[in-house]
């Protein structure tokens, strides 16, 4: 291959990532939510876990999601997995919108090798604006693949005038690779949202 092709086929490279980021951008701030939430779901109830309210939901809703990764588990070990990842009140609520965020959102990030806790895992993201209060959010969901299954690795949910504002998105106002915090993406800096 010559240096001229080689150049051309890093530009197309290029050309083509651009298209991808830009469709995704298009997809996070301007389709309807997915998922519709009234804030009061998985409030605290004595006697039963956030946990254990989140895997009886997802129990009760067929325990999968079908999305582009194929079937993804969703059940207790993916709640506790996305719990050890911190938890809020918002991201509590938004375990209610995993299976429609995977089912109708966009892969962020494809299912490939990824660095994951220091070790190499196949994992990828989806996304997809969720309105909790009525206020619109964006909210990503991580999948693991392992021999047997895909399952719910993390989720976080993060407001969408938050990700716009450049004051606390770099990528807003500079070419680099960033995304608010407590975005999924920071996990595969390489692969970062930027709305």
């Amino acid at each position: 291959m010559s240096t001229d092709n080689l150049i051309n086929a890093t530009s197309f490279s290029e050309d083509s990532e651009k298209s991808a980021k830009a469709v995704q951008k298009k997809f996070l701030l301007e389709h309807p939510p997915v998922k519709e939430l009234d804030g009061n779901e998985f409030l605290p109830i004595p006697d039963k876990t956030i946990t254990q309210q989140v895997a009886a939901y997802y129990y009760h809703i067929g325990g999968k999601a079908i999305c582009q990764f194929g079937e993804v588990k969703l059940d207790k070990r993916g709640v506790k997995n996305s719990y050890g990842h911190g938890i809020g009140r918002l991201k509590a609520i938004a375990f209610a919108s995993v299976k429609e965020v995977l089912e109708k959102g966009i892969v962020i990030l494809e299912m490939a090798h990824h660095h994951v806790h220091n070790k190499k895992q196949q994992t990828g993201i989806i996304a997809a604006p969720i309105l909790i209060k009525k206020e619109r959010y964006i909210c990503a969901v991580e999948v693991i693949r392992n021999k047997v299954t895909n399952r719910l690795y993390t989720h976080e949910v993060t407001l969408q005038k938050i990700l716009l504002d450049v004051r606390s998105n770099p990528s807003q106002s500079f070419d680099i690779p960033a995304t608010n915090q407590g975005v999924i993406a920071w996990h595969h800096k390489s692969s970062a949202i930027q709305v």
